[in-house]
């Protein structure tokens, strides 16, 4: 029930931070399917201090399944600025069959509340160096 109410909450979130509102979807790739986007969390509830963390709708992020996998595994990682980064374990061809083309993908818009929790993913799950082409 809780992660439903999480889920709820940062859908309307997300639609209000953009402000369009009934137009919100996964924030890297406009998926608008509901029915298989990810509600995740940036720091890991398991790891959230209080109850105010593991709800805080600034600890998320709505994905696409594939990029919440990711995430969750710390093969992706997003910058202050909302770009993707990608750890040197997540090979080129992986990304190519996942369809992680950066042509087509967008910057996660973020708040300045998002920061805090995306610093704790790149330190404390995000797998090493940074990987650029």
């Amino acid at each position: 029930m809780r992660f439903t109410l999480f889920f709820l909450s940062l859908c309307r979130s997300y639609d209000d931070y953009v402000g369009r509102r009934n137009s919100w979807g996964s924030s890297v790739t406009g998926l608008t399917l509901a029915e298989v986007l990810r509600a995740s969390h940036i720091k890991p509830w398991a790891e959230c201090e209080t109850d105010e963390e593991r709800l805080d709708v600034f600890n998320g992020l709505l994905l696409a399944p594939h990029l919440d996998a990711l995430f969750d595994k710390g093969l992706i990682t997003f910058s202050d600025d909302g770009r993707m980064i990608y750890s040197r374990q997540l090979e080129y061809e992986h990304r190519q069959r996942l369809g992680l083309d950066d042509r087509l993908l967008r910057n996660v818009p973020l708040s300045d509340r998002h920061l805090k929790y995306l610093a704790w993913h790149r330190s404390k799950v995000f797998r090493g160096d940074v990987q650029t082409e």
